[in-house]
């Protein structure tokens, strides 16, 4: 048994059904206030976050990957 993977795949199922509740809410709130701007970077933002969180094994990747082709390695 590996705890810390157990640990992993509980966050990632209960976590990130919230996390992305909050991320709906909040932008519904901004577009009701007519915020646009607020909006407009709350989602740019939330959409790199999100990024990180869902899938950090494939954002892991394009970092490599855009490090190795900047930098020839």
């Amino acid at each position: 048994m590996n705890f810390g993977q157990n640990i992993l795949e509980v966050v990632q199922t209960n976590v990130m059904p919230l996390f992305l509740a909050v991320l709906v809410c909040v932008a519904i709130y901004f577009l009701v206030k007519r915020e646009m701007t607020k909006f407009v970077a709350f989602l740019a933002m939330s959409v790199v976050v999100a990024g990180f969180v869902v899938t950090p094994e494939t954002v892991r990747d394009i970092l490599v990957n855009l490090f190795k082709s900047i930098f020839r390695v």
